[in-house]
Order: structure tokens, then C-alpha cells, then sequence
């Protein structure tokens, strides 16, 4: 069974989603006491990182959810076709450990997708994923959309991250997709 580490830290306290406080009042209200979506460690050297929950990640309290239509679909199916999971049948290896950038649910806009992540959240969620990545030498670390992709360079140099394109962008290509892992 994997370890999902779900408690706010001393980084999460001059976040504006800390204690969800920008979630009340809205349907994506939740009584969830264990935040933020911390990381899935699976006990892999590969790392992948995505930008933040949605909804679905949110209300599981895990990252990257398979859901029709979604990046998790996605992603889901290209591991599929290069015979990768998220967790190995084999306990001692396993193929991916899993975060976000942000790692609380930041709500959603008037059109119905997610919001952007604030960037006083990015620096917050930044702090919180240089102590996970210090904790850890990954040999291969995979950045999934813009923001995932702009501050792991500035956590640490020597990550040297895959970059790819969220896997929902029109510049995703099954693949590149596939080529990752």
C-alpha cells in the first residue's frame, strides 16, 4: 500500500488555500481534516509531477485520478501501451512516485475548469516539495505542465526534469507521452 504523507506543514500556513479556507461556501467544500495531496510514494527513483489537484484528486485525497476525460485518462493509457503502472507487481520496485506542484485543490472559474494555482500557493507548495525532493534521489523526474515545469529547475538544479505538456494540451502526442517512461 502506498505512503500518501496528507497533513499541512510549516510551509502551508501563509498559503491562501490553507485550511481550504477559499473553498467555503462553494460545492467543492469538503470536511476533509488530512490536506494537502501530498505525495504518492510508491518507492520508485522516477518522479512524476503534476501541476495541482482537481476536483477528483481533492475528494480521493490522492494525486492523479483516472477519470474519463482527464489527464489521469490519459497518462493511464499511455502506460497502458508501454506496459507501466503506477505501482509494480513487484513490492520491492515500482514504477512512479507522484506529486503536484501545488498540492491543494484551488478551486474552479466561471467556465468550469480549475483555477490557476495563486502564486503565493506556488512558493508555499515549492518550499513543501524542495524538503520531499531533498528526501529522496530520484533518477528521473517528469514535469507535467507549465508550472510543474517552471519551479523544479529552481528547487534543484541537478533534477535536470522532463518537460512535457499537461497530457489534456493540444501539444500532447501519444508519442511523446509514451516515450517517457
Amino acid at each position: 500500500m502506498p505512503q500518501i504523507n496528507l497533513l499541512y506543514d510549516e510551509h502551508c500556513q501563509n498559503c491562501p488555500y490553507y485550511n481550504q479556507a477559499h473553498l467555503i461556501n462553494t460545492s467543492y467544500q469538503t470536511t476533509r481534516t488530512l490536506a494537502p495531496v501530498g505525495l504518492e510514494d510508491n518507492s520508485s527513483d522516477t518522479l512524476l509531477v503534476f501541476q495541482s489537484p482537481g476536483v477528483e484528486e481533492w475528494r480521493v485525497g490522492k494525486p492523479l485520478q483516472i477519470t474519463p476525460r482527464s489527464a489521469g485518462k490519459r497518462i493511464d493509457l499511455s502506460w497502458g501501451r508501454v506496459r507501466k503502472h503506477r505501482q509494480s507487481q513487484n513490492p520491492i520496485r515500482t514504477d512512479f512516485n507522484i506529486i503536484n506542484a501545488v498540492q491543494c485543490f484551488q478551486g474552479k472559474v466561471s467556465s468550469g475548469r480549475d483555477a490557476k494555482p495563486k502564486a503565493m500557493a506556488v512558493r508555499c507548495c515549492s518550499n513543501r516539495l524542495l524538503t520531499i525532493l531533498q528526501q529522496t534521489n530520484y533518477t528521473k523526474v517528469i514535469a507535467f505542465g507549465d508550472i510543474a515545469q517552471q519551479i523544479l529547475p529552481r528547487l534543484q538544479s541537478r533534477l535536470n526534469p522532463i518537460n512535457h505538456p499537461h497530457p489534456t494540451s493540444t501539444k500532447s502526442r501519444n508519442v511523446t507521452l509514451n516515450a517517457l517512461w
